[in-house]
């Protein structure tokens, strides 16, 4: 009989310690119940019901990709220019960044990509020069509409635009 209560013991407290999750302060946990978003838990020690509910942790610190993007366009003057950029993801809704898409950061570096070709067919050299400061938060801008219901912020900083080749005429 003790034996047995003992080993009911034991076997309850492996339970809840299997249950227990460190998130760190630079992620958000997200439990999904049987599949179906519960909530969100913040950075801390928390508990997850065993094989009912399972975290999930979403980084929340901003993440700079590493190598710049290089992405090869044409203006609406017709030149073809490469854009040489480097962007900043945060994440600001963890269950959005889990659930709304599959993979947040390619979804996103994609997005930025289809921004920077979009924002270059619609400005000429001339207009890309003049505008040169305020081009990354005008790219940010539009991205962040595109990725605000992926629960995600991204940050877009040009650091350069060289023109591959001149349009016929000029």
């Amino acid at each position: 009989m003790i034996l047995l209560v003992i080993a009911g013991i034991i076997a309850l407290a492996a339970v809840i310690i299997s249950g227990l999750h460190q998130i760190r302060e630079d992620e958000r946990g997200v439990i999904l119940r049987f599949g179906a978003f519960r909530r969100t838990e913040l950075p801390g020690l928390r508990f997850a019901l065993p094989w009912v509910e399972h975290l999930t942790r979403v980084p929340v610190l901003a993440i700079t990709v590493k190598d710049q993007h290089q992405e090869k366009c044409q203006t609406r003057d017709g030149a073809k220019v490469t854009v040489r950029y480097l962007i900043r993801l945060r994440v600001i809704d963890a269950n959005k960044a889990l659930l709304k898409v599959d993979d947040w950061m390619k979804a996103s570096l994609a997005q930025a990509d289809v921004a920077v070709r979009g924002a270059m067919a619609t400005r000429s050299i001339a207009d890309i020069h003049a505008e040169w400061p305020h081009l990354g938060p005008c790219l940010s801008s539009d991205l962040y509409a595109a990725t605000c219901i992926w629960g995600v912020l991204p940050e877009v900083d040009i650091a350069d635009v060289s023109v591959v080749e001149q349009p016929d005429g000029n």
